[in-house]
């Protein structure tokens, strides 16, 4: 597929963090953007700027006793990873 543009294989991604707006301010300050707080039901989300044909993210705030995992979702293969 030489030329032909495909996108990210990723598509979105979660940042678990346990001290949230500590992980939030140090990703602004390192990306030198404002990262939109959102709350969907119980979770509260810290979300990247995105853009329709790049991947994006978020930061997941999480208990600290917690143990979380990162999931990928594969566009091409429509599936987890």
């Amino acid at each position: 597929m030489a030329g032909k543009k495909t996108g990210s294989v990723a598509a979105w991604f979660e940042i678990p963090a346990g001290d949230f707006e500590r992980a939030v301010a140090f990703y602004e300050k390192a990306f030198a953007t404002k990262l939109v707080r959102e709350k969907i039901g119980p979770m509260e989300l810290a979300i990247f700027p995105h853009d329709p044909d790049v991947a994006s993210g978020c930061v997941v705030k999480v208990r600290t006793t917690c143990r979380a995992r990162t999931v990928a979702w594969s566009t091409s293969r429509r599936r987890a990873i």
